[in-house]
């Protein structure tokens, strides 16, 4: 049984940080449908798709959050989580790893053990708690929307662009390629990182999430939207966004190791898979999010470089 560590509520402008302990052309970056198959062989026909590689890329930031159904807290991180990606549309993305609820207990044996590691990695141990771009400068939900901001100050020395395609009903081909603006540091190791992701998801009783904010709870928060929308909150107040599916590629977190020869200027990699949709996935609700991850000697040298999503059976060009 998990234990709920109980933080005091500050009733103010902005929440506190409080939670649960666990035991055809479009422009640069635009996502289009195609309706004509492309031969995901063929360079030609991707280059295409994608277009060319260009020659600056967008910085983009992504918040990886460690969340639950059973934590009351969580939907603050929820919160914040939607704050952020809202304030910065198609520049801020999200990843929800659900911990001990339904939606944890339908990860794949890749996706299994993704949860884990990512609260191992980096050290969080009460959700909800995160981290944007996999900077440990803090997992407190509050700070993700300012430090996005900052984040998306900085240059950008790489960027992505991904096709999705329908092979039959219950499979897509995920096509990912990573370019390289310049030359990183040989001695560090990259990795291209994809996951499937799901929105709007609620499917009964097992999916609604306790609300500490409630009015009726041990602790009202008058100042969140949730105050008046019950503990548990149904699919009539609440539904969970951003809902890690399935891992791609590779076990875990850290995915694909992109080759030394492949990190330097104009350098691309390219990883394609074949992948079979859950049927109980609803496939309207699903994008593919990849990111060029630096892994570091430890968690503090852990940085993600650059991050695009795309939404399943649609093109995301190269930004």
């Amino acid at each position: 049984m998990k234990k709920i560590l109980i933080f005091t509520l500050v009733s103010a402008l902005f929440l506190s940080y409080t939670s649960c302990k666990k035991t055809t052309t479009t422009p640069t970056g635009s996502s289009s449908v195609y309706t004509k198959p492309i031969d995901l062989t063929s360079p030609a026909e991707v280059k295409l798709a994608l277009g060319e590689m260009p020659a600056t890329f967008t910085k983009k930031a992504v918040i990886e959050e460690a969340t639950a159904a059973w934590c009351g807290y969580c939907p603050y991180g929820a919160i914040n989580m939607k704050d952020a990606v809202d304030s910065y549309p198609d520049k801020v993305y999200g990843v929800a790893f659900h911990d001990g609820d339904v939606m944890s207990d339908m990860y794949d044996s890749y996706t299994s053990s993704s949860t884990l590691d990512f609260e191992t990695r980096y050290a969080i141990s009460g959700i909800p708690g995160g981290l944007v771009n996999r900077m440990s400068t803090s997992n407190n939900y509050n700070s993700w929307k300012s430090i996005c901001a900052t984040e998306l100050s900085k240059p950008a020395v790489s960027g992505l662009g991904i096709i999705t395609q329908r092979i039959d009903p219950q499979t897509f081909a995920i096509d990912v390629h990573c370019g390289f603006s310049t030359s990183l540091v040989s001695t560090d190791q990259y990795y291209m990182v994809a996951y499937l992701l799901e929105d709007a998801v609620h499917k009964g009783s097992a999916y609604d999430q306790h609300n500490y904010a409630d009015i009726n709870s041990s602790s009202p928060d008058p100042t969140s939207p949730y105050y008046k929308a019950g503990d548990p909150m149904s699919s009539a107040k609440y539904i969970h966004n951003h809902l890690l599916r399935q891992v791609l590629y590779k076990k875990g977190i850290w995915g694909t190791l992109i080759p030394t020869e492949k990190i330097t200027t104009k350098g691309e990699f390219n990883a394609l898979l074949n992948v079979y949709i859950n049927p109980e996935f609803n496939q309207n609700n699903l994008t593919v999010i990849a990111m060029i991850v630096k892994k570091g000697t430890g968690a503090t040298q852990d940085y993600i470089e650059n991050v695009q999503e795309c939404k399943l059976g649609s093109i995301k060009k190269w930004d």
